[in-house]
């Protein structure tokens, strides 16, 4: 046996060993990549495929060679298919990889397989066969028959598919998996072109040579993913991490020019389409965005309002630099968050903190606080301010008479009526019960009691409607007005001194207190 000879079948029995490594590592990271399983069964067909081209090589007759052919074709024609399949899961289209796909795929590898198992009687696969001298080897020399034809072009169609596969995902994950792609790249397209070269006779002594660059693409591929991590982080990784974020993602260049957005940020901005892609970031997001600027801090969040289904939602945005692995930036980051439950929440604990929760007015607290601001402006300025006190005739009856619920209606029933008649600068609040309190900057006291007096009509004139019937309902008023270094507790006492007069004197009108002095008033 010549030297040559015995290296190159030791060669092709390394690319067998190559391929049982590399089953066995597929195997043990079963767990953290779905497509391990279908490696290993790649690198099982592999290794059938070159230990039995080895064993070929070293027959010296046809009975010797024949029994190892038909042993490599239990792995060979399936090595394509289950590529495919590999191809399918590595670049996230496992929804494909269904159970009748997969058996659908593998057909024409079994029948291929079971037409070499047949040939000798059949010859569906092989016409015939001959013994011919290639140097020092003894090969093989076939007559095709037609099924060969449908294997060879089956194999190619699908190592085809999954080169295309590769090069479309290429495209859409960008240079961080360069090194991955292009080594499984190399290893589906050497093979093939391989192939491609030993059908056409471009091979010396017409030696298949796949076997052969099969152990250059295994220790390539063994290469990859001891030191990529190939089997274990894979490019779908970061689409599903990517697209499956709750908040939006852009990618910038350096320029400010899009080239890469998650799906969550295309469901927060408008007009964020796929043809977004290369256009300048704040001339697409300006429009959503107001005043966005690719160049603000990171560490400064921007809330931005916007109005999506009739609804208004609140966006926090925020910027942040990409760094190379050397330290050079190479982009930038925008984080959309969208943060509308927790603006509504503060929102409604904000209001809940001033306003009255039954009414929907201002309460007690935040009045005299903001009276209190009133009275200081007012008298800076030298400018009017008046106060209205009012309270429900009779409340008590009401209650006992109709019930607590009803007293409720009747409480939002008077709110209504008078917010009717008081002005946007009013500051209207619940007091207490059924007692409320109108602050009036820029009215005199007399403008005042004319305001209390057409909620006192308009009060008096429109009952309450409820399936008891209608209940009439009348209120109360005292006034006064800011004069001289009057305190908020001087203003407060005037009013209500005010509102007990009117009621003393017999409920349903309005009373005003003009320096201290306590006058019915008559529009």
């Amino acid at each position: 046996m010549g030297t040559d000879y015995f290296t190159y079948i030791v060669v092709i029995s390394i690319a067998g060993v190559f391929n049982i490594l590399l089953g066995f590592y597929a195997y043990q990271s079963k767990d953290q990549f779905s497509g391990s399983k279908t490696y290993t069964w790649i690198s099982f067909f592999s290794a059938i495929y070159a230990f039995g081209h080895a064993c070929e090589l070293a027959g010296k007759t046809l009975a010797d060679i024949w029994p190892w052919i038909a042993f490599q074709y239990t792995g060979l024609p399936f090595i394509a298919p289950v590529t495919l399949i590999l191809m399918l899961q590595y670049c996230g289209h496992d929804r494909h990889v269904t159970g009748k796909n997969v058996v659908f795929l593998l057909l024409i590898p079994i029948l291929s397989l079971l037409f070499v198992l047949t040939n000798p009687h059949l010859h569906f696969f092989y016409q015939s066969i001959e013994l011919q001298r290639a140097g020092v080897f003894y090969i093989a020399d076939f007559t095709i028959a037609p099924w060969y034809i449908i294997h060879g072009s089956y194999t190619s169609g699908c190592l085809i598919a999954s080169s295309w596969i590769l090069i479309s995902y290429w495209k859409r994950a960008g240079s961080a998996y360069w090194k991955q792609l292009l080594t499984l790249l190399i290893s589906v397209l050497l093979p093939m072109l391989s192939s491609l070269l030993y059908l056409l006779g471009a091979v010396p002594f017409g030696i298949d040579p796949v076997p052969v660059v099969m152990c250059f693409t295994s220790g390539l591929t063994l290469w990859a993913i001891l030191a990529n991590r190939l089997l274990i982080v894979t490019p779908i990784a970061r689409d599903k991490v990517f697209e499956s974020m709750r908040d939006g993602v852009i990618i910038l260049d350096l320029r400010g020019v899009i080239i890469d957005f998650n799906l969550a940020a295309w469901r927060m901005i408008p007009g964020l389409e796929k043809n977004a892609i290369g256009e300048n970031a704040e001339e697409v997001l300006s429009s959503s965005l107001k005043n966005f600027r690719v160049n603000q801090t990171g560490t400064a969040p921007v809330t931005y309002q916007l109005e999506r289904n009739s609804r208004h939602s609140y966006y926090q945005v925020q910027s942040a630099p990409i760094f190379k692995g050397n330290g050079k930036p190479s982009g930038r980051t925008i984080i959309i968050s969208d943060i509308t439950e927790e603006t509504l929440l503060k929102e409604k604990l904000e209001e809940l903190a001033y306003k009255d929760g039954m009414t929907g007015i201002f309460n007690r607290t935040y009045f005299i606080g903001t009276f209190a601001k009133l009275i200081k402006e007012a008298a800076k300025e030298g400018s009017p301010l008046s106060l209205m006190i009012m309270d429900i005739d009779h409340f008590k009856s009401i209650n006992d008479t109709f019930g607590h619920l009803t007293g409720d209606e009747a409480i939002g029933h008077v709110v209504q009526l008078a917010k009717e008649i008081l002005e946007g600068s009013s500051l209207f609040a619940r007091y207490g019960g059924e007692e409320f309190v109108a602050a009036l900057p820029g009215r005199e006291l007399d403008e005042a009691a004319s305001i209390a007096e057409d909620i006192r009509m308009s009060i008096a004139a429109s009952p309450l409607r409820t399936n008891a019937g209608k209940i009439a309902i009348t209120a109360s008023f005292g006034a006064a007005a800011l004069t001289g270094e009057k305190s908020i507790e001087d203003l407060l006492s005037e009013a209500d001194h005010a509102l007990y007069e009117a009621k003393r004197s017999g409920r349903n009108r309005v009373c005003v207190s003009e320096n201290g002095k306590m006058l019915s008033h008559i529009k």
